[in-house]
């Protein structure tokens, strides 16, 4: 009986295992030969935007209001990362296109956007940045995940670069940088 009890106990904590194993584990995400990464191109003339992004990355865009203010958001996750049914997903890039025909001066516009997440982790302190020529501002913020952010200017819209990681060694931050030095703004 006592034998029957082990074996059957046994068996039982193998298949919660092997259970656990097949839930947790992510799909592979088939990688070019050679170990390089190719890369797609996004481009959007009614947005005025454009830029590079790796091949591993699926691209999600959806119109969103906040505060009264009209945005495109095209944000960029790794196909690698699976969203669970009403969870949340794992940390990505985001290109947010605002309107701003009252041409708004940039910070003034992003405090503006009081539910804009993440907020600025040293409150509303910017640096200086560039991107595509244009002059702008950066800063971090931190919430679910830790965040850099870029926002430059343009004519009549504000176009807000993000992307969110766990570790500054995370590859999404080399991936973020590339895809920065690739943006080209096309209506300005």
């Amino acid at each position: 009986m006592k034998a029957t009890l082990a074996v059957t106990g046994l068996v039982l904590i193998g298949l919660v295992v092997g259970w656990y194993y097949l839930a947790m584990k992510k799909p592979e995400v088939a990688q070019p030969t050679g170990g390089q990464v190719t890369t797609e191109k996004y481009e959007s003339g009614t947005h005025g935007v454009s830029f590079s992004y790796p091949s591993t990355y699926a691209v999600e865009e959806r119109d969103l209001e906040i505060n009264g203010t009209n945005g495109h958001f095209i944000t960029l996750m790794r196909k690698a990362d699976v969203v669970p049914a009403n969870g949340e997903g794992g940390t990505a890039m985001t290109v947010a296109i605002f309107n701003n025909r009252q041409n708004v001066p940039l910070a003034d516009f992003l405090q503006n956007l009081k539910s804009l997440t993440p907020e600025p982790t040293t409150g509303w302190d910017y640096t200086e940045a560039s991107v595509a020529g244009k002059e702008g501002i950066a800063y971090s913020g931190t919430g679910l995940y830790e965040s850099d952010n870029v926002a430059v200017a343009g004519t009549g819209k504000v176009y807000l670069f993000s992307t969110s990681w766990l570790t500054r060694e995370d590859q999404i931050l080399k991936d973020f940088d590339a895809l920065l030095k690739s943006v080209q703004l096309t209506n300005e």
